[in-house]
């Protein structure tokens, strides 16, 4: 049996079908470059400040730069968060000052020149604030200080220093710095303060 349609819609009926083919082939053709998709990831920078105290307490230098996570750092990241990984480090909990600013390496696992004699300084990190880096982007910061004596770690172009999980020489190192040297007497003192800001990017 056949059905008949009326010439009267007919016009109308090839339309519909005209349209629906052009939709078609419109979302196949779409490249998937033209799609936006969302990423996010953790990005964490540091900031370090110098600051070199006389006896009376007067300033006389100042330094401020970025540094480095180094590739070290990245795996005690990964150890803090993961467990049973093929890597275990305790958290970072002391900072050292060298005298070689040799250029920043992803390898770097020490400070090119530590000063001999000068104690690595125990650190406690504070001020941890979580707050909205806009964007519904999440950003955590934490702040630590670390004070040397120069009556024990005096020295000549001071211009390094780094972050540690221990004060001994195997410790493993989570970030290192370069800066424009300092000189430290013995009547001086030198304070690290040192930032680090997670942000969701």
């Amino acid at each position: 049996m056949k059905t008949l349609v009326p010439k009267s819609t007919l016009p109308v009926l090839i339309a519909i079908v005209a349209v629906a083919i052009g939709g078609t082939y419109a979302l196949t053709s779409a490249s998937f470059d033209d799609i936006s998709i969302q990423k996010s990831g953790a990005h964490l920078v540091g900031h370090l400040e110098v600051i070199v105290h006389d006896e009376e307490g007067m300033v006389k230098a100042y330094r401020q730069s970025d540094n480095q996570i180094v590739r070290d750092g990245m795996a005690i990241i990964a150890s803090q968060v993961f467990g049973d990984i093929n890597y275990t480090a305790g958290p970072v909990h002391y900072m050292g000052i060298g005298t070689d600013n040799t250029g920043l390496d992803d390898y770097n696992t020490a400070l090119a020149a530590e000063i001999g004699g000068c104690t690595r300084q125990d650190v406690s990190w504070s001020n941890m604030t979580a707050e909205d880096a806009g964007g519904d982007l999440a950003r955590i910061s934490v702040n630590g200080t670390a004070t040397f004596p120069g009556s024990s770690c005096a020295a000549l172009s001071i211009d390094e220093a780094g972050v540690f999980t221990a004060g001994g020489a195997s410790a493993d190192m989570f970030a290192r710095n370069t800066f424009n040297d300092v000189d430290l007497e013995t009547s001086d003192s030198l304070t690290l303060n040192w930032d680090f800001v997670f942000t969701d990017s």
